[in-house]
């Protein structure tokens, strides 16, 4: 089996929070498409993002299907995958729900509580 190559995301590197300490969703989409241009490598990377510490501000479903739709118009800058990591609280809610919506798209997303089952969904994803 081939090896996967994937750059994950902390949330506390793209996750920001305004002057009035709520989500600023247009300023973590910046960052975001900042870093995942900045980790882009010749062979393309899958993209792993990691909300499971993300805590404060809440992350709504709209500005979680804003990153991911950020993403998505941004294909180029990496392979073609994306994991969401999120804890099991309603933060997995949201996410599934983003999910269904990037899958509706034609978009390649999947929502992990751990990240052993992220890497093994991303290796599978991997030709022989």
């Amino acid at each position: 089996m081939g090896e996967i190559d994937y750059r994950l995301f902390q949330s506390k590197d793209f996750l920001l929070a305004n002057p009035t300490g709520d989500f600023d969703l247009e300023q973590s989409k910046k960052t975001l498409l900042e870093l995942v241009t900045m980790a882009k490598s010749a062979s393309k990377s899958e993209i792993m993002l990691d909300l499971r510490q993300a805590y404060g501000p809440s992350l709504s479903l709209e500005d979680l299907h804003g990153l991911v739709t950020m993403l998505a118009e941004h294909r180029s800058s990496f392979n073609h995958a994306i994991v969401i990591l999120v804890r099991s609280d309603e933060q997995f809610g949201r996410a599934r729900f983003a999910e269904l919506c990037a899958r509706n798209s034609g978009f390649l997303i999947k929502v992990f509580l751990d990240f052993e089952s992220a890497v093994n969904w991303l290796q599978s994803l991997v030709p022989l």
